[in-house]
């Protein structure tokens, strides 16, 4: 059995008329684009702190698992977390997400 694969760039567009924001190439498309905000959450910086959104990376966890018709509860999930988180809090929030 083969791994469930799903190749999207981190990029969530949030858009004042839209009640969701879209997520991944979804974002990234022409309609989509204009008049949206675009962010990336996941940033270079020497700071994990600032380098990235917790909000925003909940939109894109839970557009994977949609994208891979997962039920995160049903499964165990293993994620790795940058050595440089330097707020616990941050690194907290994130286990919990």
């Amino acid at each position: 059995a083969a791994w469930p694969e799903l190749y999207m760039p981190a990029v969530v567009g949030h858009r004042s008329a839209a009640p969701k924001p879209h997520v991944g190439f979804d974002a990234l498309t022409p309609a989509n684009r204009k008049g949206s905000t675009l962010t990336w959450p996941l940033a270079t910086s020497e700071l994990m702190d600032s380098a990235y959104s917790i909000h925003e990376l909940e939109n894109i966890y839970s557009n994977i698992f949609d994208s891979l018709n997962v039920d995160p509860s049903a499964y165990t999930l293993t994620m790795t977390e940058p050595q440089r988180v330097l707020c616990p809090h941050t690194g907290q929030k994130m286990k919990s997400i």
